[in-house]
């Protein structure tokens, strides 16, 4: 009788667990693209001519079974962004693939290999309320699971017996995703500064190059008559409150990246090209010195 109750109780299923899957693999291209793309690479020869070139590219993924369609996989590739932050660039949502298909890559199934020959597909599709539940959650945990890739970077200095870690390092760096100590700030609060005591409490999060992101964001939606703080949102991932509170670091004295508004509740002025060559060589320099 206890066993028929616990059967028809709802309980909720525990989060699966995520990794990052790191896969290096050889893909065929046109000479051409290859050139385009300016990568190394070796080719098949007819004749003199190169027929097909062959790259070797290094993937990273995070997969999960969604929750609501347990039938479906979602696969999110990792790549670097300008920042050299590790950020979702892709996702793939494709049939659960059979657990005997021992050599398939991550993020590929069947159709990879065979087209539309792949089978089994699940019936009805995707529908458009697993896109908008399943698979939004999903996206949010993987973004989190990439998020730590930044800091497995700063292992790639320390020394290991097997050549795995340093295969795993090499990947990470290849993908654009600069190393960052967590514990950097910390070791720059202790050293204080010459212009005011030693800082304590929280660690500075925002730097010069963010705000100039933000500032250069508010104008290019100055300039196309759009809303300032919701551009910042959106590009920038933010809620109201916390794009509010940037826009008026950015334009403080301290930063002065956006002109004063002339209003409460009006946008700025725009920006002229010098300005916005300014901040787009902020973002730049810090990026390089990130990388360096």
């Amino acid at each position: 009788m206890n066993e028929e109750k616990g059967r028809g109780m709802s309980t909720k299923k525990p989060a699966e667990a995520l990794g990052v899957d790191v896969f290096s693999r050889v893909e065929a291209a046109h000479p051409a693209q290859v050139k385009f793309h300016n990568v190394p690479s070796e080719h098949v020869l007819k004749g003199n001519e190169p027929r097909v070139a062959l790259v070797r590219a290094d993937d990273l993924w995070v997969e999960e079974h969604l929750a609501e369609a347990p039938n479906w996989v979602l696969a999110s590739r990792v790549i670097g962004d300008d920042r050299g932050v590790p950020v979702i660039s892709e996702i793939r949502i494709f049939p659960a693939p059979s657990e005997d298909d021992q050599y398939r890559a991550p993020g590929e199934w069947a159709a990879q290999i065979i087209g539309s020959r792949a089978r089994p597909i699940p019936r009805g599709g995707i529908s458009a309320s697993t896109l908008r539940k399943a698979a939004a959650v999903a996206i949010k945990r993987h973004a989190k699971t990439a998020a730590v890739l930044r800091w497995t970077r700063t292992l790639g200095k320390l020394p290991h017996r097997d050549g795995a870690f340093g295969i795993i390092a090499k990947t990470i760096a290849s993908a654009g995703i600069s190393a960052k100590n967590p514990f950097d700030s910390v070791r720059q609060q202790k050293k204080g500064s010459s212009d005011g005591p030693l800082r304590r409490g929280r660690p500075v999060k925002w730097s010069p190059a963010d705000y100039a992101r933000i500032a250069l964001t508010y104008d290019d939606a100055v300039r196309a008559g759009a809303s300032p703080i919701q551009a910042v949102m959106k590009v920038h991932r933010l809620g109201h409150a916390q794009a509010r509170n940037l826009i008026a670091r950015a334009r403080s004295s301290g930063h002065k990246f956006i002109r004063e508004a002339p209003k409460q509740g009006q946008a700025a002025e725009p920006l002229s090209d010098t300005e916005r060559e300014w901040l787009r060589k902020v973002v730049a320099d810090a990026s390089k010195a990130t990388k360096g």
